[in-house]
């Protein structure tokens, strides 16, 4: 090393030690000169370059309260920034959530911190995402009356869970990180209603005034609050109550909540109970198919209700040479949910040592505090996805009931204290809900060595129903090249369980040949998606292969999908002509590769498959009084990287930038002293010779 790199590497060396002093616990520590000069560029850029929002939560007088902008943020419990979904080429927004320690706060109150800041920062965001999804399941589902049920399930299952928070032993990291989960929840549900109520003092002083707003367009992008058949667009941020939040969290599990309940089930065998009372003169409807129960529709119909009842297609696959692991993933369901957010959640100051994994990136949406998709890179190596499984035959449900812990609140558990895929499952099957029934898959990064033969553990896949829980090692399936997902349940017991053979005997009983197309669709082996990526995963070596692959559709040409919009890796219902048409498919991709995810790094991009086919518009006649308040009209985006690097907070931005400044003037000087040194040595031996 010459003395010169020695002397400026000295020089920036003492530079960071000294800051990492000074700073405390709750500001960052850079590696390097060259990182925190980084950071302060990516500072400048959302800054200066887009309209991100950087806040910090503080408590003061006994009260939780955000402050915006700069600060330094050596009180916060929480900082984060968040940039629109209508400042992005991918139309995801982008949020990242940092807790911190620096004013003394304790676990639960940094988690409070972290729920509350992401309520208030994306509040206008959560209110579109509510009103249309809301709007889609009591209008475009006709289940007003069954959602409000399936709500009084989730409170007393939430009261339930209260009470084992009570009664556990402080010592059993299971609950107590559950705790955690729940306070998060608290301030998502406290800081949206603290923006909301500010909101409407905001409309009332403007009403008072005179100053009535117009719509919020925003060019070819809608902002919060606009958007043909959204409802009040006058109302930025509208009022919701927890039970909202609820719904919103917990969405993927009021799908089987409200099958379960139109089955006569959801309480248990105990006919005597509270819950079982609370049904239409106590007793069950005793529906025996909780979808499905009319299937004399057209096959096309018929193919799109099915085809797009599951949720998304995930393909993980192992380059030929085993060098890469590349991983896909792409949504499926109602249009009115494409509202989305790409959040990154740093939990690094927790000081509960049963947490493993303190950071995480996902995709997700306004006030959800989960994936939904799913979609998970953790700073443990592993990697979470899913695709969903439907159920047929309503007696599945008879063991559901509501003491239990919900989907979204296991899968949160599971990244954070798990290490291993095996663990993962474990984590994710204690006290199973049997509601949002999927097939998930885990990652583990760390057995994955490129180049060399694939390790046992690098691939776990779980599927589960009520009372049904089952697991398994599928690293040598992966081994043969691939892994597809495709919403058809993997394991036989799950397949039977669910009612698969029962709804392929329905249709063959109506016309095997009539509904040929829809039969496929519930068969493991030939159903379209199956098929094609059979046939085409040969052709995925990296990351332009990948997506192309996830956002696959030809349903005109390609042989597989005989001429079905759902015959496809990127289903568009909305391809359908006439009447069969519905706004339902996919409408988003997300990859990654093996050296990607160790960084918690992907490319994603948002709305339906505009590969080689229309792009999806809202003015279509047909859409247009559909629910989709805040979205752009024309959904034609690219992919965009999503790193939590890319998000830097406003005591991140803070500490860059003195770091920067500090070291450039302390470089200058030690490369000043030593050209000086330089020029002394040179004509001191031009003296002596």
């Amino acid at each position: 090393m010459s003395p010169r790199s020695t002397s400026v590497g000295s020089l920036a060396a003492a530079l960071l030690l000294w800051t990492g002093i000074a700073t405390g616990a709750n500001l960052p520590t850079f590696s390097s000169l060259e990182d925190a000069t980084l950071v302060h560029r990516t500072c400048q850029t959302i800054q200066k370059g887009t309209q991100a929002v950087q806040g910090c939560v503080l408590r003061g007088n006994g009260k939780w309260q955000v402050a915006l902008g700069a600060t330094e943020g050596s009180d916060c419990a929480a900082t984060g920034t968040f940039i629109d979904s209508s400042q992005t080429t991918s139309n995801f927004g982008k949020l990242r959530v940092v807790t911190g320690a620096g004013g003394g706060y304790t676990d639960l109150e940094q988690a409070y911190a972290a729920g509350f800041l992401e309520g208030y920062l994306t509040a206008a965001r959560i209110f579109d995402h509510f009103s249309n999804l809301k709007t889609y399941f009591n209008t475009m589902l006709n289940e007003t009356e069954m959602v409000e049920k399936s709500l009084d399930w989730l409170e007393v299952q939430e009261a339930w869970v209260n009470e084992q928070l009570k009664s556990a032993p402080a010592d059993d990291p299971y609950w107590r990180l559950l705790g955690l989960v729940q306070r998060q929840f608290d301030g998502l549900v406290d800081g949206y209603q603290a923006r909301a109520q500010q909101e409407e003092a905001g409309q009332k002083q403007q009403h008072q005034q005179g100053q009535r707003q117009a719509g919020r367009k925003a060019g070819r992008r809608m902002a919060p609050g606009g958007g043909t058949g959204s409802g009040n667009e006058d109302v930025a941020v509208g009022w919701l109550e927890r039970r909202d939040m609820m719904f919103l969290n917990s969405n993927g599990d009021v799908y089987d909540i409200i099958d379960a309940l139109e089955a006569g089930y959801g309480y248990g065998d105990d006919d005597g109970s509270a819950g079982n009372a609370a049904r239409p003169g106590g007793a069950r409807r005793g529906r025996r198919y909780p979808s499905f129960a009319d299937i004399d529709e057209s096959p096309m119909r018929m193919s799109l209700k099915l085809g797009l009842q599951g949720k998304c297609s995930a393909l993980i696959k192992v380059t030929g040479d085993l060098t890469d692991l590349l991983v896909g993933h792409s949504t499926h369901d109602s249009f009115t949910a494409m509202t989305r957010i790409y959040k990154h959640y740093d939990f690094s100051s927790l000081a509960d040592d049963a947490i493993t994994a303190r950071r995480v990136s996902f995709s997700s949406y306004p006030g959800e505090l989960f994936s939904d998709d799913d979609f998970y890179l953790l700073s443990t190596g592993l990697m979470v996805l899913e695709t969903t499984n439907h159920i047929y035959v309503g007696d599945v449900y008879a063991p559901l009931q509501p003491h239990c812990v919900l989907s979204w609140q296991r899968i949160r558990l599971a990244n954070w204290m798990a290490a291993t895929g095996e663990e993962w499952v474990d984590v994710f099957g204690r006290f199973n809900s049997g509601t949002y029934n999927n097939q998930y898959m885990v990652i583990n990064f760390n057995r994955f060595v490129p180049g060399k033969e694939l390790q046992p553990g690098l691939l776990w896949v779980v599927e589960q129903l009520p009372d049904i829980f089952l697991t398994a090692d599928m690293t040598q399936e992966l081994a043969r090249g691939y892994w597809p997902s495709y919403n058809v349940a993997y394991f036989p017991e799950v397949y039977e369980a669910a009612g698969y053979p029962d709804m392929i005997a329905r249709l063959e009983a109506k016309g095997a040949k009539k509904y040929a197309f829809p039969i496929r669709l519930l068969k493991y082996q030939i159903a379209p998606r199956a098929s094609i990526f059979r046939r085409d995963q040969g052709a995925v070596a990296n990351m332009d292969s990948l997506k192309r692959m996830m956002r696959y559709n030809d349903f005109q040409k390609d042989p597989i999908a005989d001429g079905n919009p759902v015959g496809a890796v990127c289903a568009r219902g909305d391809l359908a002509t006439g009447k069969d048409g519905i706004a339902k498919g996919c409408y988003d991709s997300k990859v990654t590769t093996a050296s990607m995810a160790l960084r918690m790094e992907s490319e994603v991009i948002g709305g339906p498959t505009a590969q080689g086919q229309p792009p999806f518009s809202w003015s279509d006649p047909r859409w247009v009084n559909l629910p989709h308040r805040g979205m752009p009209d024309t959904f034609d985006f690219a992919f965009e990287r999503m790193s939590p690097k890319d998000l830097p907070t406003t005591p991140e931005c803070t500490e860059a930038a003195k770091v920067v400044a500090a070291g450039a003037a302390s470089i200058g000087v030690g490369q000043k002293a030593h050209l000086q040194q330089l020029h002394a040595a040179d004509v001191g031996s031009t003296s002596s010779v």
